[in-house]
């Protein structure tokens, strides 16, 4: 009758976690500052400011990560190359045609 496919599972990359974790956090956090400040009226801006730059420094740090991994896989699958070994090879093409025999 019908046929069970097997379907794969996409696996979720480390950074991808840390970024719903801090996310989660981020908003898990507002919700508590904000209930807790309209109850007492009172503002912790020096957590607020720790808090917020922990949280909101590793998703930009996971971006970085994930930026660069990608430029580097892109260098190696598309064969681009770096400046300096674009130079180094000129050099090397200019020198090879040179006969000092």
């Amino acid at each position: 009758m019908g046929k069970k496919r097997k379907v794969q599972k996409k696996k979720v990359n480390t950074l991808d976690k840390y970024i719903v974790f801090s996310l989660a956090m981020i908003i898990l956090y507002t919700t508590a500052h904000t209930i807790i400040f309209a109850f007492t009226g009172l503002e912790a801006k020096v957590l607020d400011g720790l808090f917020y730059s922990v949280f909101g420094l590793e998703i930009l740090y996971c971006f970085l990560i994930k930026r660069f991994k990608l430029h580097k896989e892109a260098k190696i699958v598309f064969g681009k190359k770096t400046d300096t070994e674009n130079l180094i090879e000129d050099e090397i093409d200019d020198t090879e045609g040179d006969n000092y025999g």
